[in-house]
């Protein structure tokens, strides 16, 4: 049976992770792919609670997307037991490039669980953050 977590639990973490990362603490994770996006990782504010690891990771695009926007990060849980899935808490939309100055769009909802599929840029993601 899956635990849900509420938003007054996500908030000790908000105030630790929200602090708008430099340029200088995101990580390249995979170059840009089908979706002209490169996905990079924060891996200085990763936080773990009741076995699951906390993180931000960005998209930074080519291209904007529909609503104009060219990144967004997004706060996610993985869990890295075998299959190792993650789900996301809160995303912001950004119409500049490396999620600069302020998200013009942002979501507050928790995803459902996610398997990473084989050799895609998330399983490498989560590779790399489960070490």
């Amino acid at each position: 049976m899956m635990k849900k977590i509420s938003n007054v639990r996500l908030l000790p973490f908000l105030a630790v992770l929200l602090g708008s990362p430099s340029h200088a603490d995101w990580t390249k994770v995979s170059a840009n792919d089908n979706s002209n996006c490169a996905l990079y990782v924060n891996l200085v504010n990763i936080k773990m609670d009741d076995g699951s690891l906390y993180f931000w990771q960005l998209y930074d695009c080519l291209e904007p997307d529909q609503s104009g926007n060219l990144s967004f990060k997004t706060l996610s849980e993985i869990n890295c037991s075998f299959p190792k899935r993650y789900r996301d808490h809160y995303s912001f939309h950004y119409s500049t490039l490396m999620a600069g100055g302020e998200p013009n769009l942002t979501y507050n909802q928790t995803t459902e669980w996610i398997n990473s599929a084989l050799g895609s840029p998330i399983e490498n993601l989560l590779d790399l953050i489960c070490k």
